[in-house]
């Protein structure tokens, strides 16, 4: 399934709990060289604002996008350099592979809720 994405790609993607709106949020701001606010961002990630707000944040913190407190806006900025290239990576696999990119995206998140679940399980004692 995920040997057509790249290593670096995949590491990118599960390391930081990525899900297809954060894949998303990244693609628009590379296409579309504007600031976005969460309003403005949610309705083209098909999301609530608070859920665009907690998304803009997760990408401010991984370093692809800054906030401009003044306005309220974020910026793409990938920071450090090199990982703008790590990002076309991303967007070309998610273009070329966008089946194994999904696949990839939520296997992980059914594996996080899976373990979610366990820790909440009766068990017998022995």
């Amino acid at each position: 399934m995920s040997d057509v994405i790249p290593a670096d790609v995949r590491r990118l993607v599960l390391a930081n709990a990525m899900t297809i709106p954060h894949i998303e949020a990244i693609l628009l701001f590379r296409r579309e060289s504007k600031t976005w606010t969460p309003a403005q961002m949610a309705p083209r990630l098909y999301v609530e604002e608070d859920r665009a707000c907690k998304i803009l944040s997760d990408l401010e913190t991984l370093g692809v996008i800054d906030r401009e407190e003044a306005e309220g806006v974020y910026r793409y900025r990938p920071r450090p350099e090199d990982f703008a290239r790590l990002l076309d990576r991303l967007e070309l696999a998610y273009s070329q592979h966008l089946v194994p990119m999904t696949r990839l995206v939520h296997a992980a998140h059914d594996r996080t809720a899976e373990q979610f679940a366990k820790a909440f399980r009766i068990r017998k004692d022995p």
